[in-house]
């Protein structure tokens, strides 16, 4: 990925051969590793509560059900399985 557009909502990516691609998307998961060991984490490193925890992943849910196109970049084992959350 060579750049992050907000408004339109699209990524730039560099191919193989060199060119750039452009991608749309309504939700941008950038998923490139994890260093804590919880499927959800705060914004600002806060590990919640139980009740905390699953009203903001209610709240990003109902996010994620709204959108119509959802990008998750990385294909290891965060990526992975922060696609089968979002499924």
């Amino acid at each position: 990925m060579t750049e992050v557009l907000h408004d339109p909502k699209e990524i730039k990516i560099e191919t193989k051969d060199g060119t750039i691609e452009t991608v749309s998307y309504d939700a941008l998961c950038l998923i490139t590793g994890a260093s804590v060991m919880t499927p959800w984490k705060g914004d600002d490193d806060t590990i919640y509560t139980m009740e905390q925890r699953e009203a903001e992943v209610k709240e990003c849910y109902e996010k994620v059900k709204a959108s119509l196109n959802i990008l998750v970049v990385g294909a290891g084992a965060t990526g992975v399985e922060t696609a089968c959350y979002l499924k």
